[in-house]
């Protein structure tokens, strides 16, 4: 299931999912964690602008572990519909322009066909 942060993108999106968190196999780090802000959600903090503006409002670990930056993930990277995100806005409590940077990259990077993993493009979803 391509990169690590595949899955948060890809789960985020899913409804009532309220976060996740990935882990390691194979690796040769003596206790490796992703517990660091800087691990996790790799798409939401790819899009310097949103994860700006979010980092403005909430501490790193919040933004780390939050639900909003498991649901943001998911639609920054197309798996859910712009108009399910729409629907979800108010709940969200993020600001418009936020509202307007999510909406373009969840139009942009529509997955082709439900139930597909963008397996070979990870590097141009941002």
């Amino acid at each position: 299931m391509a990169p690590h942060y595949s899955p948060c993108a890809r789960f985020g999106s899913v409804t009532g999912v309220i976060r996740c968190r990935v882990g390691f196999a194979g690796g040769k780090a003596p206790n490796p964690s992703y517990e660091d802000s800087e691990h996790q959600h790799q798409i939401l903090q790819s899009n310097r602008e949103i994860y700006k503006t979010l980092e403005k409002r909430l501490l790193p670990s919040q933004l780390a572990h939050s639900h909003l930056a498991c649901r943001l993930e998911g639609y920054i990277a197309g798996y859910d519909k712009p108009e399910n995100f729409d629907k979800e806005v108010p709940d969200l409590y993020i600001p418009q322009d936020v509202v307007e940077l999510v909406r373009a990259s969840c139009v942009e990077n529509q997955i082709p066909e439900p139930g597909s993993d963008r397996m070979n493009d990870w590097d141009t979803i941002a």
